[in-house]
């Protein structure tokens, strides 16, 4: 057998590289004319029209903060804090990640259904179909099958919306150990706390475990010294600037600044498949100068002021510094644990809250109340539903041409 000729095999590469760089070419010319014809003029019109949307849309862009998000630690600090960019407290720690709200559900989700081109066309189709003198195929025989089928789809989306607000809730009205001020009400709020409980497990009362269950506040550990108590609270009453107690698997509620983990030099492991999808633990080391965060009391004698960037989506990179008695450390992404994370191989680590609920690097990473779901099939049905429109407006057409020559010719005449 004879070898081919390197001539051969350098012009086919030739001609297959000048091949790629048209194509190239061609999609460089492509891309720049829709910018220069429909994202530029786009960009114009919703700038031109900005307070228009801004008024309808309820969507105003938060300006960037003049030096980053300020942060106290200071365990008796009232709160809520006030965030500098919207002029009033940080957003809640709440997750919301249903698509539709009850009053919403509906008018949506029939828009929705009635712009996929398959239902508008047999829409189209099935209401003339319904009246008597237009339609030779019967009333309903279009029309009750889509709406059959619209009905089915709209009652799986409905249950699938269901199904994501019963896991936010679930989320939401997760525990997690905050320090709190001692107060007569929580001491209370425990004492009916345990009594419920008691009663629920001898089985006096129905509705004591129910009741053990909605008590926001529990008290579980507190110094006597201090007027401060480490207490049980659900993961949406939390603030920022809130310090949390995390213990051995517990997830993180929070993105959290770490303060101390009883880890040998202030090392804690945690999990992160959750955010990066990578299952060996990654390290994270409190400051040295916050190590005294310990207890109670060495919460109350630490003084420090964290300036952290405004919350971004970025999940590998986090920019801010730590001032602990007139020293000023750098903050990094070595010192910071994220929400979704979960500690691991570290008896307890103690925490302040940086960022809350849809701010957290997860939620901003997350698709936020995306779209409908399409399926693939949708694409071919959109396809043959196309081919159809195009037939029939040809046959309309064609027989309607016929019908003009056949009267202009035959039908005068005779």
């Amino acid at each position: 057998m004879s070898a081919t000729p390197a001539k051969d095999v350098d012009e086919k590469g030739a001609v297959r590289s000048s091949t790629k760089g048209a194509k190239r070419n061609r999609e460089d010319e492509a891309k720049s004319w829709f910018d220069r014809r429909v994202k530029q003029p786009a960009d114009l019109l919703y700038k031109r029209y900005m307070y228009f949307v801004e008024l309808v849309l309820r969507r105003k862009p938060l300006p960037p903060s003049k030096d980053g998000r300020h942060i106290p630690l200071r365990a008796a600090l009232e709160r809520p804090l006030l965030d500098e960019r919207r002029g009033r407290s940080y957003i809640s720690n709440s997750v919301v990640s249903g698509r539709y709200t009850i009053w919403d559900f509906l008018p949506k989700q029939l828009w929705f259904q009635c712009t996929r081109l398959h239902n508008f066309y047999f829409l189209c189709i099935g209401i003339p179909q319904t009246i008597p003198g237009l339609s030779t195929t019967g009333s309903y025989t279009t029309i009750l099958p889509l709406t059959f089928f619209i009905l089915l789809t709209i009652g799986k989306e409905g249950w699938d919306d269901v199904k994501r607000h019963k896991m936010d809730k679930s989320e939401n009205n997760q525990y997690a150990t905050v320090l709190r001020k001692r107060r007569a009400a929580v001491d209370g709020a425990a004492s009916s706390h345990g009594l419920a409980r008691t009663l629920s497990l001898s089985g006096m009362l129905s509705w004591a475990s129910k009741m053990a269950n909605d008590v926001v506040d529990e008290v579980l550990e507190r110094d006597e010294d201090v007027d401060l108590q480490w207490a049980k609270v659900r993961w949406r009453d939390m603030k920022v600037g809130d310090i949390v107690k995390l213990r051995r698997d517990e997830a993180v509620p929070a993105d959290l600044a770490l303060l101390y983990a009883d880890g040998e030099d202030g090392i804690a492991y945690v999990e992160t498949m959750a955010l990066d999808g990578e299952t060996n633990l990654k390290s994270k080391q409190a400051p040295r100068g916050l190590r005294i965060c310990s207890n109670i009391s060495g919460i109350k004698k630490c003084a420090a002021d964290f300036v952290c960037e405004d919350p971004n989506r970025n999940l590998y990179d986090f920019n801010g510094r730590v001032t602990i008695n007139d020293t000023t450390i750098p903050l990094t992404l070595s010192e910071v644990l994220y929400r979704g994370t979960t500690l691991r191989n570290t008896t307890h680590a103690i925490g302040l809250v940086l960022n809350t609920g849809e701010e957290c690097k997860i939620r901003m990473n997350s698709h936020n109340r995306p779209a409908a779901k399409k399926p693939r099939l949708e694409r071919y049905a959109n396809q043959v539903v196309l081919f159809l429109i195009g037939y029939v407006v040809i046959l309309s057409v064609g027989v309607s041409m016929g019908y003009v020559i056949w009267h202009q010719h035959l039908e005068v005449r005779a």
